[in-house]
């Protein structure tokens, strides 16, 4: 008999793909987006190398990814939530930056609940938060993180101390008092401020060429957050 289990899981979602679809007799976004996903799938089998992800769930269909991770408080070790939300934000942030890379903005929601996930279906609450968190809460090209994986955030003990672990796993929280995954914040690294300076001069262009404003909204949110990691560097 199936069951659900508790999982980890983040649903993404590219933003922009029906103007794509519409405007895309060459099939150019097609093969864009086609090379992406399985980029995509190819990051995640490495990551399956690593311990705690070695059974990590996929599914993509049309612009949207769910990546599933099982993981309860029975568990131990690199299964127990803590190691594990750790686990999910760095596929995440590897994700995001990967299709910026591309020129693709995402948007999505991290949650943990029940889940049930194979090659044929998908089933569970932590499908329907997750979609919830990216379709309604969103809002902006960010994944933003349910409250209960921030209560979970909080839980980490080591050595009898409890220490919070939102910085930790790079989690920020907005303007608006929700908590994303802060995926482009690190000063230090040559790599990413290379591709935050390119996403610059990107969204400037795509800025001064829309004229929907619930898009340039986004934009420039998009723009801010670029900027506000720019600050940081040395």
């Amino acid at each position: 008999m199936l069951k659900t289990e508790n999982y980890f899981v983040a649903y993404i979602d590219i933003l922009g793909i029906k103007k794509m679809i519409e405007n895309d007799d060459k099939d150019y976004y097609l093969n864009k987006i086609y090379n992406c996903m399985n980029a995509a799938i190819e990051q995640a089998k490495i990551m399956m190398n690593v311990p705690g992800c070695d059974n990590i769930k996929i599914k993509i269909f049309s612009d949207n990814m769910i990546f599933a991770i099982p993981s309860d408080f029975h568990m131990t070790d690199d299964h127990h939530p803590v190691i594990s939300l750790n686990r999910i934000g760095t596929i995440v942030g590897s994700l995001q930056r990967m299709f910026l890379e591309a020129g693709f903005l995402t948007r999505g929601g991290v949650t943990h609940d029940k889940l049930y996930i194979d090659d044929t279906l998908v089933w569970g609450k932590a499908l329907l938060d997750s979609y919830n968190l990216e379709n309604n809460i969103a809002g902006y090209p960010r994944v933003v993180i349910d409250l209960k994986v921030k209560k979970i955030a909080n839980l980490l003990v080591l050595d009898d101390e409890s220490r919070d672990v939102l910085e930790m796993n790079n989690m920020k929280m907005d303007f608006d008092g929700i908590y994303f995954f802060d995926y482009l914040n690190f000063p230090d690294d040559k790599g990413i401020r290379t591709i935050v300076t390119e996403a610059l001069v990107d969204i400037d262009k795509k800025i001064k060429e829309e004229n929907n404003l619930r898009v340039i909204q986004i934009y420039e949110w998009h723009k801010n957050y670029l900027l506000s990691c720019q600050k940081q560097w040395p």
